[in-house]
């Protein structure tokens, strides 16, 4: 009985990785008039087998910076920098492709805190203030993964996705690309 709690504790254990995801966002749309490419990361914790044996869902937490811009509008002038923190649950799906490769196609929702000061341009009295942006949005998107496992319990692989933020009441929505490197151990 008891050899079987323990083989049963190690199987469910196994299938529990903690993934370290460094990479890039790319801001596009209306988004890139606010913010140049950054960088950040994410650190993530994943169960796989959960329902099916392919089967992965998970849990991100990241962070990114963007560089600020000069920003061609009548009330903008430029941003400072922009901080990005999103915090997704996500679910995918493990194609075997060859021997410890894999495709994973995924989704992902969640919330993202967006902090971006700016300076704001006043044409009435032709002064520049200096304003902030803070704000919660949802975020929710779509990417592939492409993994190797070259051990029973280490896997390499790249991640890329594209994402929108939302803002409650149609304030923004701000599509992005993110494209990153993964490392990960089964605990």
């Amino acid at each position: 009985m008891l050899a079987k709690i323990c083989s049963t504790r190690a199987l469910i254990l196994d299938l529990i990785a903690f993934l370290v995801k460094p990479g890039v966002i790319v801001p596009i749309g209306n988004f890139s008039d606010l913010g140049g490419m950054g960088f950040g990361g994410s650190f993530a914790f994943e169960k796989r087998g959960l329902i099916l044996p392919t089967l992965e869902v998970g849990m991100e937490v990241g962070f990114y910076y963007l560089p600020g811009v000069d920003v061609l509008d009548d009330e903008m002038q430029k941003t400072k920098r922009i901080f990005f923190a999103p915090v997704s649950l996500y679910c995918g799906y493990r194609f075997p492709l060859s021997g410890a490769l894999y495709a994973v196609p995924y989704i992902f929702a969640g919330g993202a805190y967006f902090d971006m000061p700016y300076v704001q341009f006043d044409q009435a009295t032709n002064a520049e203030t200096d304003e902030h942006l803070r704000s919660f949005g949802s975020v929710g998107g779509a990417g592939a993964a492409l993994s190797w496992r070259p051990g029973e319990s280490f896997e390499i692989g790249l991640r890329a996705s594209f994402g929108l933020l939302l803002k409650t009441g149609g304030a923004f929505d701000y599509p992005y690309l993110r494209l990153k490197l993964c490392a990960g151990v089964r605990m």
